[in-house]
C-alpha cells in the first residue's frame, strides 16, 4: 500500500501578512510611547499643560475672530486626556480648571466652533425681520455644551469639581431658566472657583425678572466678576468679590446699565477693591460721580478709565471742578485705556491736542490725582499708572514721593487680565 501523502498546507491569505504587520506596528507604537512621550515624568507633563494657550478672562474688545488665540485649549487637553490611561490623570485636572462656553469655542468630537449669536441690546416684544434674534440652533449648541461640561465635573467625576477655578460662559435664550438653575447648582459645588465671566443673551425677559433668583444663592469663594448688563444681578451672590468689570467693551454704553450696576453692587460694595472697565458713560454717570460715587466703593484701590472718561475728567479739571477720582482715599493704581472708546462721536475742540500730547496729559493728570490721594492720607507709598495705547501696547509708570519713572513696557494686550 503506497504511503499516504500529506496534504500541502494552504497558502497564506493575502490579509495575513497585513495583520501581522499591523500587530507589529501596534506593538512598536506601544513600545515607542512607553519609552518616549508617555514615559515622561508627571512634572514635565504638568509643565507642558501649563504652557497651553488659553483665553484670558477680561473685558473683551468687540468683533473678535472665532479662531482667536486660546480657543482650542479645551479641545487639545481633551484629546490628550483620551490618548491613554497614563496621560488621563495628568491632563484631566487641567481640562477641568476652566468651564468654557463662548463664541468660537471648539466643540469636542465635531471639531467645529460655536457660532456668533446676534445680540439685541433692547427688550424685544414683537420680533420683526430687522430684530437680531438668536437662532434656536445656535442657542441650543451653547446650552448643550455647557450642560455637558457641568455634568462631567459634577455627576460623572465629582472629584474634578475641586479643580474648577474659572468659569467663562454665555447663556442663551434656549431653555434659559433650566440652564440657569443648573449652573447655579453647580457653582455651589466648586469650592475653588475664583473668577466668573457671565454673559446672558436674552431678548424676551428683562434682567429685572431674574433679580429675585440671585438672592437665593451665596458664593463667597468668587473674587473676580465680568458681567453683562443682563447678568449684573449675579454680583449679589458674591459678597466677597473684590474685582468687578463688564464682560465686553460693547456693554460700556448706556445709562440704564449704570443704574443697574449701582443697585447690584449695594450688597458687596465694601469688598470691591478693583474696578475694571465700568459703564460710567453718559451724563447720568458723571452726575453720580460728582455726587460722591466713592461712597459706593469706599475701599477701591485700582480703577480703569477709558478715553472719553479721561477727556471728561480732564475737561472738568480745566473748568476748576473738583477731581472726583481723588476722593478714593485708598487709590493706588490707575489704568488708562486709550484703546477703548465708549462713544462713536466726540465733540472735538478747535484747540484739540495731538494724540501723543493728549496721552501725555492723561498720564500727568493721573500723576496729580495719585499725589492728591497721597497728601490726603498723609502717608507716602508707592503707586502706579498703567497706560495702554491705541495699539494695545502697555507701559507701567511708578509714582512715589513725587517721582515718576517709566519702567520697561509690559506685554501687548489688554491690561485687565486675571490669573489662569
Amino acid at each position: 500500500m503506497p504511503p499516504r501523502k500529506r496534504k500541502q498546507p494552504l497558502e497564506a491569505s493575502p490579509l495575513e501578512p497585513a495583520s501581522k504587520r499591523a500587530n507589529t506596528a501596534s506593538a512598536q507604537s506601544i513600545f515607542n510611547n512607553a519609552s518616549r512621550f508617555v514615559s515622561l515624568p508627571d512634572e514635565l507633563h504638568l509643565e507642558i499643560a501649563s504652557h497651553m494657550p488659553t483665553v484670558f478672562i477680561c473685558s473683551e474688545p468687540e468683533d473678535l475672530p472665532l479662531d482667536r488665540f486660546g480657543t482650542d485649549r479645551y479641545f487639545t487637553l481633551n484629546a490628550l486626556s483620551q490618548t491613554c490611561r497614563a496621560l488621563r490623570p495628568v491632563y484631566l485636572p487641567f481640562l477641568s480648571e476652566k468651564i468654557e462656553v463662548y463664541e468660537g469655542f471648539r466643540l469636542v468630537g465635531k471639531g467645529n466652533r460655536l457660532p456668533k449669536i446676534p445680540i439685541a441690546k433692547k427688550k424685544i416684544k414683537y420680533a420683526s425681520s430687522m430684530a437680531q434674534v438668536p437662532s434656536v440652533r445656535a442657542s441650543r449648541q451653547y446650552a448643550e455644551e455647557l450642560l455637558r461640561q457641568l455634568e462631567i465635573v459634577t455627576v460623572r467625576k465629582p472629584e474634578l469639581a475641586q479643580h474648577v477655578i474659572s468659569l467663562d460662559v454665555v447663556l442663551t435664550p434656549f431653555s434659559l431658566p433650566r440652564v440657569y438653575n443648573e449652573l447655579m447648582r453647580c457653582i455651589a459645588l466648586f469650592p475653588n472657583l475664583t473668577t466668573v465671566r457671565l454673559s446672558i443673551i436674552n431678548v424676551e425677559v428683562d434682567s429685572e425678572d431674574f433679580r429675585w433668583l440671585y438672592d437665593k444663592h451665596n458664593f463667597p469663594q468668587i473674587k473676580s466678576l465680568f458681567l453683562s448688563p443682563e447678568a449684573v444681578w449675579f454680583s449679589r451672590c458674591c459678597p466677597n468679590a473684590s474685582h468687578v468689570a463688564i464682560d465686553t467693551v460693547s456693554n460700556l454704553e448706556g445709562q440704564r446699565s449704570f443704574c443697574q450696576w449701582l443697585t447690584a453692587l449695594e450688597k458687596n460694595k465694601k469688598s470691591i477693591q478693583r474696578l475694571g472697565l465700568f459703564p460710567l458713560g453718559g451724563s447720568l454717570g458723571f452726575r453720580y460721580f460728582g455726587r460722591g460715587f466713592f461712597e459706593y466703593v469706599p475701599n477701591l484701590k485700582d480703577i480703569t478709565l477709558e478715553c472719553n472718561m479721561m477727556r471728561t475728567l480732564l475737561e472738568n479739571e480745566e473748568k476748576g471742578e473738583r477731581n472726583v477720582i481723588a476722593d478714593f482715599r485708598n487709590l493706588q493704581i490707575i489704568h488708562i485705556r486709550a484703546d477703548v472708546e465708549t462713544f462713536s462721536t466726540w465733540l472735538w475742540r478747535k484747540d484739540q491736542p495731538s494724540i501723543e500730547e493728549e496721552h501725555q496729559q492723561w498720564i500727568q493728570w493721573a500723576e496729580r490725582t495719585l499725589h492728591r490721594v497721597e497728601e490726603s492720607r498723609g502717608v507716602e507709598r508707592e503707586m502706579r499708572i498703567y497706560f495702554t495705547g491705541k495699539d494695545g501696547h502697555c507701559e507701567e509708570h511708578r509714582v512715589y514721593s513725587g517721582l515718576t519713572k517709566a519702567l520697561s513696557p509690559l506685554k501687548d494686550g489688554p491690561v485687565e487680565q486675571t490669573e489662569k
